[in-house]
């Protein structure tokens, strides 16, 4: 083991102290005390987010330039051990659901009785949704879940928030889990893309001439996407068919990769593009949610930010540069997508939701 200096203890206190700093602010900001009092909500998450991200990457630099790589490890390990107030579930599963609208109605009740919020569609083909709460809360859920041998499998892609990422609890019957009306059936379970790892992902990404497709809508291809991807010129997911056709054809031989938030989208687009004729075919296995956790990866490749349909707006993926590709129309500094500024309110931040 390398020699653990005092340059290295005096970084280290340096790093303890302001860590436990930023750790009060964020109890501050998210019980609703002083900082939220003095500035309102949303100046109280813009100050204390905007201070974080300066000041950590001030003493972040400092370290990796004057301390050992034994200090910086251990400094990792300890905040990936901090939790947060609040938890955000990610899942879905194509699982045959015979009394859906019955199963949506009990699966409402459920999920308020537990005092989550979110938004969960239940379909003939399976469930897809998105729900938040506390540790406690999604801990219960997920253990209630796996209790149906349906769900016992289900993969939960856990995301950690200072608040609730939404305001009310929805959980919507409808035909599919995603709105693709496709003219042909599509049963991922049957058909679908080959699944990469985000390691498989990103050395196939660097190879030459693959096509990087981004299986998302083109707002969110805006806010932040791959290096070299495709950008869909579609507004909604059932605009994808034909789009395809008209822009695709020419490269139904050549190697296709695509992508979307948290993987479900590509489930059935790669199926679409194998039954088109395209001959191979990869998706991202987890999305890019799961691309921006992996340890090996760290969201390298990735240009902007995720957009992601709750209260957050947008996540950051490359761990090591939280950098934005939109910019406020109105101010012109760097925003979470064209809607919302980061960093002034004054400069006519509009709530939307969309």
């Amino acid at each position: 083991m390398q020699e653990f200096r005092y340059q290295d203890y005096k970084n280290l206190l340096t790093y303890t102290s302001f860590f436990a700093t930023i750790y009060l602010l964020r109890l501050t900001y998210a019980r609703g005390k002083r900082l939220s009092r003095t500035f309102g909500k949303f100046r109280a998450a813009v100050l204390f987010r905007t201070f974080v991200f300066l000041c950590s990457r001030f003493f972040w630099t400092r370290i990796n330039t004057n301390t050992t790589d034994f200090l910086r490890i251990q400094i990792s390990s300890i905040m990936q051990n901090i939790t947060l107030p609040y938890r955000i579930l990610l899942y879905y599963k194509y699982i045959a659901i015979p009394d859906f609208e019955s199963f949506a109605d009990e699966h409402l009740a459920f999920c308020e009785s537990l005092g989550l919020k979110g938004r969960i569609v239940v379909a003939p083909e399976g469930i897809n949704g998105t729900v938040s709460g506390t540790p406690e809360q999604t801990n219960a859920y997920i253990r209630e879940m796996r209790t149906d041998s349906r769900f016992e499998d289900l993969w939960f892609k856990i995301d950690e928030a200072d608040e609730n990422a939404f305001k009310k609890m929805y959980v919507r019957a409808k035909h599919e889990i995603v709105t693709w009306r496709f003219d042909t059936e599509i049963d991922p379970n049957e058909i679908t893309g080959k699944h990469l790892s985000p390691e498989e992902f990103r050395r196939s990404m660097l190879e030459e001439d693959v096509i990087i497709l981004d299986g998302r809508n083109g707002y969110e291809y805006d806010l932040g996407h791959f290096e070299g991807a495709i950008r869909p010129d579609v507004d909604s997911s059932r605009e994808f068919p034909e789009w395809i056709r008209e822009h695709l054809g020419e490269y139904k031989n050549k190697k296709i990769l695509t992508y979307c938030t948290g993987g479900i989208r590509c489930e059935k687009l790669s199926g679409f593009l194998l039954k088109e004729g395209f001959t191979d075919v990869a998706q991202l296995n987890g999305g890019i949610v799961s691309y921006a956790k992996d340890p090996v990866v760290r969201g390298k490749g990735f240009e902007g930010r995720c957009y992601v349909f709750d209260e957050r707006i947008s996540v950051p993926v490359d761990q090591d540069d939280d950098f934005r590709v939109v910019y406020c129309a109105t101010c012109g500094k760097p925003a979470d997508n064209r809607f919302h500024c980061s960093w002034q309110p004054e400069c006519g931040f509009v709530e939307q939701t969309i």
